[in-house]
């Protein structure tokens, strides 16, 4: 197997078609855990040097002033363990804190670039198992136009509301049991518990318990 090599950050290359554009709230969370924790995570690069997966944290090591560089080279026929030797996750706080710091900043610097997988979709890259069509759709903005509900409707059964309008009912409130008898003598109903009354009367359409 080869062996690890030395080099600097100044010797990778960030991707110019990095999928995700980030966000500011994202790089400060790297750069906050890679001031509190130190580094953790691997960073993916290709034989070139160029960055694969990384490029945030990648960046957010440069901008703390981190300037070295471990490269593990593998065919990709074995996973690639970063042991961090000073941190022991059941008895160090700064383990579990750099776990959750860890999927949280790649939970929060997510935001998709729809012009980069527009690109890739472009040169035939298989996405199919990372998103839904419908998925895709969101991300690039080419939703189906809206169902007219008047297609839906053809030879339907004609409804008639007559002169019943959306706007023609209002709900009344009472400070008290005395305003409410008030109210019902005042519009010619007998006092009972109503849910609803019409007005004017209509005997045969009320609801009441």
């Amino acid at each position: 197997m080869p062996e690890i090599r030395h080099a600097k950050l100044a010797d990778l290359t960030l991707d110019a078609h990095n999928p995700n554009k980030g966000t500011e709230r994202g790089s400060y969370m790297v750069e906050h855990s890679l001031q509190q924790y130190g580094a953790g995570r691997s960073i993916l690069v290709d034989k070139h040097g160029r960055v694969i997966s990384g490029n945030k944290t990648l960046e957010g090591a440069a901008a703390v002033g981190l300037e070295d560089v471990l490269i593990v080279p593998t065919d990709g026929t074995k996973l690639v363990a970063v042991q961090r030797t000073d941190l022991d996750l059941e008895e160090d706080s700064e383990a579990r804190g750099l776990s959750f710091a860890d999927n949280r900043a790649s939970e929060v610097g997510l935001e998709w670039d729809p012009a980069e997988i527009q690109r890739a979709l472009d040169v035939e890259v298989d996405l199919s198992g990372l998103w839904f069509e419908n998925e895709l759709c969101r991300l690039l903005g080419n939703l189906p136009e809206p169902d007219d509900p008047r297609e839906h409707w053809k030879d339907m059964p004609a409804f008639d509301q007559g002169d019943e309008r959306p706007d023609s009912s209002i709900i009344v409130h009472f400070q008290n049991e005395e305003d409410r008898l008030a109210f019902l003598a005042l519009v010619g109903e007998k006092p009972g518990r109503q849910k609803s009354i019409w007005y004017p009367s209509r005997p045969h359409l009320k609801q009441s318990t």
